[in-house]
């Protein structure tokens, strides 16, 4: 494990959740990785249990990649925007993989994570979106 931070964003590409995750990311004085759920074709979680063997997703669209980058890490910075009350549909299908794949067998393979959820707002109360994400940083046992 490294003293190197992930960041994550969900948001639209230079926009807001892009903008305050580089802002945290730079301030927090450490190395630092960033990936933007934009780039991906995220297909959500089927829960066809395909994970339960090796706790790691038999999709093939970057997850996993994600992952073992948060694995190796310290820390993890992710930004999402609030749409309909909630954080938005490519952090929820990201976030339902991660929990999914990582609960088999009691095996919770980013306990050791500091994590820091950036919720991002129109309206200026983005706090159903940092519920959400609250949920599943609890879920995958994410400080």
């Amino acid at each position: 494990m490294s003293e190197r931070v992930v960041g994550i964003h969900s948001g639209r590409r230079g926009k807001v959740s892009e903008i305050a995750l580089k802002n945290v990311l730079e301030h927090s004085g450490l190395e630092y990785l960033v990936f933007e759920l934009t780039d991906l074709a995220l297909e959500t979680c089927d829960a066809c249990l395909g994970c339960l063997g090796s706790n790691r997703c038999v999709k093939k669209d970057g997850v996993n990649e994600i992952v073992d980058a948060m694995s190796e890490a310290s820390a993890l910075v992710f930004a999402g925007p609030e749409y309909w009350d909630g954080v938005h549909a490519k952090a929820r299908a990201f976030w339902e993989r991660v929990c999914f794949m990582g609960r088999h067998n009691e095996a919770f393979p980013l306990q050791h994570l500091l994590g820091v959820i950036v919720g991002v707002s129109g309206h200026g109360d983005a706090s159903a979106a940092i519920g959400d994400l609250r949920a599943f940083f609890e879920d995958a046992r994410i400080n």
